[in-house]
């Protein structure tokens, strides 16, 4: 068994992070966002949900990028590193997705069977996989 918060400290999650947690028999995709308000490290947990956005036309990806990020961004920012690294990765099959982390209360038992860390594409493609979205 694995304590949730001890992995999460010995991982150094910086700000937030994708996981996989194993209990009870099945997996659950799940944000951590790490907070420290001076008494020490805390993390707060949150359910993935995945949202079909928009269907994006093959040939015009990277406009549809561009259009998608302006205004977004703060001046100066790197748009082409942000579309390649958090809207790219997230357009499958023609389709932008975006997966939501509401805050809730914490759901998560103390010891868990398994934790993987994942990167926001994983997390997509496992929800997709398994059937785990919803149309907005």
């Amino acid at each position: 068994m694995i304590n949730v918060e001890d992995f999460l400290l010995k991982n150094n999650i910086e700000l937030g992070t994708y996981t996989f947690v194993t209990y009870e028999g099945k997996i659950e995709p799940t944000w951590f966002t790490r907070y420290n308000f001076g008494e020490g490290d805390w993390f707060l947990e949150s359910p993935c949900q995945l949202y079909k956005i928009m269907k994006v036309e093959d040939d015009s990806v990277d406009e549809f990028c561009k259009a998608y990020v302006e205004g977004i961004l703060e001046d100066g920012a790197d748009e082409q590193a942000y579309i390649d690294k958090y809207v790219k990765p997230m357009i499958i099959d023609g389709i932008l997705y975006e997966i939501n982390n509401f805050q809730c209360s914490p759901y998560l038992p103390e010891y868990v069977d398994n934790i993987e860390i994942i990167t926001e594409k994983e997390c997509l493609e496992y929800m997709l996989k398994n059937n785990k979205e919803s149309e907005i």
